[in-house]
């Protein structure tokens, strides 16, 4: 029986950039999603974070509290992200808490609805 390993993941200059630029693709995708198929806008100020695998389901989140950063620093009201994401966020600096709001999605589905115009 294998035990559970804790690893250190080391993050560089490059891997935050290559998240900033993920995160803008990302809230692109959605808008542009949701103007085609439903003709509604999508809410303003809202960064959608996340990733499908080919089996439909959501993939873990490298670094949840860098994402939280670079989306404070791009000034998103919103932050919308896998629910699986949310024990990252116990490492997440108190002041950071209150310049946003996260939200979690489920799946796709619920990503897609929960970035809408309400």
């Amino acid at each position: 029986m294998r035990g559970n390993h804790a690893t250190c993941v080391e993050i560089t200059q490059a891997d935050v950039q290559a998240l900033r630029d993920k995160c803008e693709e990302l809230g692109d995708d959605v808008r542009a999603l949701a103007g085609a198929l439903l003709e509604l806008s999508t809410r303003g100020g809202i960064i959608v974070v996340g990733s499908l695998n080919l089996g439909g389901s959501v993939e873990m989140l490298p670094n949840a509290v860098a994402l939280v950063e670079i989306a404070v620093e791009k000034q998103a009201a919103v932050l919308l992200m896998p629910v699986a994401a949310r024990r990252q966020l116990n490492e997440l600096p108190d002041e950071l808490w209150t310049k946003i709001n996260i939200e979690f999605y489920s799946d796709a589905a619920d990503a897609f609805f929960k970035a809408l115009t309400e």
